[in-house]
Order: C-alpha cells, then structure tokens, then sequence
C-alpha cells in the first residue's frame, strides 16, 4: 500500500494507539506507536526526517506533551505536532509551554475518531512532499512499546 504520509503516535493508552493505527491504515496513512514517550523521543531523534505529523498524548508517563514536543522541536523544527488532551483549552493557552512547544494543533478528547483523521490529512497534505511516502523504511517492531 502508497501512504499519504507518516505519522508517529505517543499515548500511553495501549487499547488507543492500536485503534489509531489500524484507523490511519485505512486513510492511508502510515504510522508507527509508542506507549514509552523516552523511546519516542530516541526514535525520533533519528528518524524524524520521516514524519509529517506527530501526533502527542498531553497525558504521559514521566513527561507532558508539551514538553515532549519541545524536545522533539530540536531535532525538526517543522514538523507538524498535534497533541490531545481532555484538559479545558482555556487551561493550556495561559501555558507558557504551549508558545516554547510549537504545537500545530489541540485536539479535545473524547474526539471523533474521523474528526482525528481529517485533521491528520490535512495536515499532511501542508507537509512537505519528501515527508509524504511511507520513505521506505522499515521500523523494528520490537520498538513499538
């Protein structure tokens, strides 16, 4: 299968990242999972050339989002971060961390998951066209955690 783009996924929720994995699939995007956002972060640091958009629990073990896509923004200053969260909005725009983050995108849970996926798409479609194939590549699966 020709993907649309590449996407990464952080979320501590096992059950979620599964059902947007297989979701993504069928839009015809490709995606990697990872529950454990320190090996996110290692994973990206070498491969971040291959992502359109990653997509970021607010939520997680040992770090926020905000401060996970801070990190990452010193490896790929364009890439598109969208992070979700069940918090109020009004609650993380008075957050310094949003502005030092440069998150594209606050998605609310519970969200649509067809909601998700438009936005994904239309994301991708602002990316830049070498961030748009699948780049054959190969990931180790033993390293979706």
């Amino acid at each position: 299968m020709h993907y649309s783009c590449s996407v990464m996924i952080v979320d501590d929720d096992c059950d979620m990242i599964q059902v947007y994995g297989l979701y993504f699939t069928r839009l015809g995007i490709d995606s990697i999972c990872f529950s454990n956002p320190q090996i996110a972060l290692d994973h990206f640091q070498q491969y971040h050339d291959r992502y359109c958009v990653v997509l970021l629990d607010w939520n997680l073990p040992n770090i926020n989002g905000f401060e996970l896509a801070k990190r990452m923004r010193k490896y790929d200053s364009d890439v598109k971060i969208v992070l979700l969260t069940g918090r109020q909005i009004d609650d993380l725009l008075k957050n310094e961390i949003l502005i030092e983050s440069k998150v594209s995108d606050i998605l609310i849970k519970p969200i649509c998951i067809d909601v998700l996926g438009s936005r994904l798409l239309e994301l991708c479609s602002q990316t830049d066209s070498h961030k748009k194939s699948s780049n054959n590549f190969e990931i180790d699966s033993s390293r979706k955690t």
